[in-house]
């Protein structure tokens, strides 16, 4: 399955869930807001696999910050070790939502 909406913002994705036959996955404390539309429901995550891919790129021109800096280093020393190739070959156990957790 592929995102069809991507949004940096919590509630534009809560509203595209609610206005759309769209869903989403926000935290819970989101479905406890005045205002949702009728029809909107809620399912519990149980032990969900969180998975979260990161870049980072920067221009040669720019300066290094500390943080990105730090980060290459990291990457660098697991790709070293052999680690890093370890830790993305690892298969990512399937998980199943109860459908049944419906409120």
């Amino acid at each position: 399955m592929s995102p069809k909406v991507e949004s940096e913002s919590i509630l534009h994705l809560m509203f595209q869930g609610q206005l759309t036959k769209l869903c989403t996955v926000i935290p819970q404390h989101f479905a406890r807001m005045l205002g949702l539309h009728p029809g909107t429901r809620a399912l519990d995550l149980f032990n969900p696999v969180v998975i979260q891919e990161v870049g980072l790129f920067w221009s040669e021109d720019e300066t290094l910050l500390p943080m990105a800096g730090t980060m290459v280093a990291i990457v660098k020393g697991l790709n070293k070790s052999g680690e890093l190739r370890r830790r993305l070959s690892e298969p990512v156990p399937q998980q199943t939502i109860p459908t049944s957790m419906a409120r």
